[in-house]
This record gives C-alpha cells, structure tokens and sequence, in this order.
C-alpha cells in the first residue's frame, strides 16, 4: 500500500471514532437532559412537598397556637370564675355574719332594756314596798313578776308580798268576824271573801269558810252557802260546830234544789248525830226524797 492509501484509511478510522464519539455524546446528553428533567421534576415535587409541609407547618402552628390560646383563656376564665366564686361566698359568708351580728346586737340591746325595765320596776315595788302602800304593792307585783330577771329580788319580792297577803287576809278576816257576830252578815260576807281573796288556805280556812258559808246562808245564798260550809266540813271542827255546819250544809243544798246531794247531806247529819233534836227532821227529808225516787 501507498502512504497515501494508508493516510484515507487513518483519516476514515479516525472519523468512524469520531462518529462514534459524536453519538455516544449525543446520547450522552440526552441522557443528561433526561437526568436533568427527572431532577428538575424531582426538585419540584419536592419544592411543592416542601410549601405543602410549610403550609402545613403553618396551618398547624396557627391552629396550635389558637388552640392553646384557648385553653390558655378557658383557664384563666375558670380560674377567675373559681375566684370569684370564693369571693362571693366570702361575702354571702360575711353577710349573713354582719347579719347574725346585727341580730345579736338587738337581742343585747332587748336584753339590757328588759333588764333595765326589771331594775325600774323591781325599784318601784321597793319604794312601794317602804312606803307601805301595800293596795298598789298587790297590783304591781303580778304584773312585774314576769319582767323581773334577778331571782334573789323575785323571792324578795314574793315573800314580802306573801307578807302583805297574810296581814290583809288576816285583818280581813277579824273584820268578817266582828260582823258576823254582830248579825251584819252582808258586812261580814264581804269582808270574809276580801280574806280568802288575799289567801286561799289559811291556818284559819276552817273557821273562815264556816262564817263565810253561814253569812251567804243568813242571806240566802244557798249555792255559795253550800260550797263554803262544805269546805269547812273538810276540816277538823269540835262537835258543836260540825253539827251546824252539816245541818245548814244539808239544808243548803235541800233548799237550792240539789236533791241527791241533800239526801247525802241529811244521811251523813243523821248518821253523825242520831241522837240530835234535828235529826228527825232530817229522816223526814230523807224519806222525802226516798219516796219521791220512787214515784218516779
């Protein structure tokens, strides 16, 4: 072969492998451009995930701040209504204690003015007392009994008019008396009842309501007569005085009209006294009425 033929034959071959080189290259950037593309695309994707996670990010922050900003003020709410709720029954509690307060210090007040009307009337009965108006010392003491608070001055007070009663009752009584043994029986029933007014059982009951029940008798008061010759019966009499109380008791009842309870009186007369001069007028009564049950 000539150089020259070997020259075309170098030449050829080395454009085959620059051919070659040329293609290779080329796919070489098409791959590149594909590589490229993917990336681009890839970049994006992840661009587009990465705004979304922000968005996300965001969306979620402000949601969890919102969130917690909430139960921030919830709390805050619940702790001021749980205050508020303290102080309210802080002062409801204060209230009903200036309440109870307020009523104690009425009830000292009621307190000290009743016990200075006690003073002011336990003074007033002294003073009465002292000034022996004893009329008006029975007056007041009822009334001012209940407002007394002091228990020494109460029993003070009761024993002296306990006092008062008797010497009235018993100067009463020696009046009634005087009058019934002088026949002045209205005198004497009125002065006797003045008597039992003051005191109710004397030691002199039995003679006091004998006089008292022969008084209202002698003035034909036969029920009273009856009631206090009874009473008088109650007690121990000598036997002189038994037989006139019972007579006038029986004959009391016989003449008001109280026919079982004079049988009773009469029997009770004849039985005690059966030997009597009015013992038979007294069967005769009780024969009366024997007969009279009777006939009905």
């Amino acid at each position: 072969m000539s150089s020259q033929e070997t020259d075309n034959s170098e030449v050829v071959e080395t454009l085959r492998d620059l051919k070659t080189e040329i293609v290779e290259s080329r796919n070489l950037t098409i791959k590149t451009d594909h590589l490229v593309k993917n990336l681009s695309a890839d970049v994006r994707q992840i661009g587009r995930r990465q705004e979304k996670y922000e968005k996300r990010y965001v969306f979620n922050s402000v949601f969890a701040y919102i969130l917690f900003s909430v139960l921030i003020f919830a709390g805050l709410y619940l702790a001021f209504q749980s205050q508020v709720a303290r102080e309210r029954e802080a002062v409801l509690a204060r209230d009903v204690r200036i309440a109870d307060l307020h009523d104690r210090v009425a009830e000292l007040e009621a307190e000290l003015e009743r016990r200075k009307d006690a003073e002011e009337q336990a003074y007033t009965l002294y003073r009465l007392v002292e000034d022996n108006r004893r009329d008006e010392v029975l007056t007041s003491f009822p009334q001012a009994r209940g407002k007394l608070v002091n228990r020494a001055e109460v029993e003070l007070l009761r024993r002296e008019v306990l006092r008062i009663n008797e010497e009235l009752a018993r100067a009463a009584f020696d009046d009634g008396v005087e009058s019934f043994r002088t026949r002045k029986y209205d005198k004497a029933r009125e002065a006797l009842t003045k008597s039992l007014g003051h005191i109710d059982k004397p030691v002199y009951a039995m003679e006091l309501n004998y006089k008292l029940g022969m008084s209202h008798f002698k003035l034909k008061d036969y029920n009273a007569a009856a009631e206090h010759l009874r009473e008088a019966t109650r007690h121990e009499q000598r036997k002189e005085l038994r037989n006139e109380t019972m007579w006038h008791l029986a004959v009391a009842l016989d003449s008001e009209g109280r026919g079982s309870e004079a049988r009773a009186a009469y029997e009770a007369y004849v039985k005690k006294f059966a030997y009597d001069k009015r013992a038979l007028s007294a069967q005769k009564r009780v024969l009366h009425y024997i007969r009279e049950k009777v006939g009905q």
